[in-house]
């Protein structure tokens, strides 16, 4: 008997929750989606692509890593938005960059930031900077302006990492997202 109620109600449940129809909409649109409590969808985009640019840090003059204070980078970047409704959106980005090699140096380097985005354009975050030194975890504020030309973004970003040593860092970045 108890075999027989608890199939019935098995297949009781299974009839009640259809899954809801995809439109042709929800297809269309990659953006992020994520449910709510009023079953309201939050719309986004996720963006990627490579970074380049030029850093400075306040090491001192005898250091025995650097030649000089100036850094070469490359890295990679993904950003995910999530609109806001209106000329503001949440902005997550992850970044992994490698710097020195204008110095034949090979230093790792990610970023962890969250932030804002102002009229899809204009970007301002802070969050977490790693690097593999002695004092590995530091704070990052960035901002930059990201013109859209064509189907592709060319993002021009700042950067700053303050530490407690004085050994501050900031980075001049530019690339190609899409």
């Amino acid at each position: 008997m108890s075999f027989l109620s608890t199939f019935l109600l098995f297949c009781s449940i299974a009839v009640a929750e259809e899954p809801p129809e995809k439109s042709y909409d929800d297809l269309s649109n990659p953006g992020l989606r994520i449910s709510m409590e009023k079953k309201e969808k939050v719309r986004g985009q996720s963006r990627h692509g490579f970074r380049m640019g030029y850093g400075y840090i306040n090491a001192p003059e005898d250091s025995e890593t650097l030649s000089n204070n100036w850094l070469y980078l490359l890295g990679y970047e993904l950003n995910q938005t999530i609109y806001g409704g209106d000329w503001i959106n949440v902005l997550f980005v992850q970044n992994f960059s490698v710097v020195g090699i204008n110095q034949s140096l090979f230093i790792p380097s990610g970023n962890l930031l969250m932030g804002f985005e102002f009229s899809e354009r204009f970007q301002i975050a802070s969050g977490i900077n790693a690097v593999p030194t002695d004092n590995w975890c530091h704070m990052v504020i960035a901002a930059g302006w990201t013109p859209k030309v064509g189907d592709i973004n060319i993002p021009f970003h700042v950067s700053y990492v303050p530490d407690v040593d004085n050994q501050w860092r900031t980075y001049l970045t530019t690339g190609v997202n899409w």
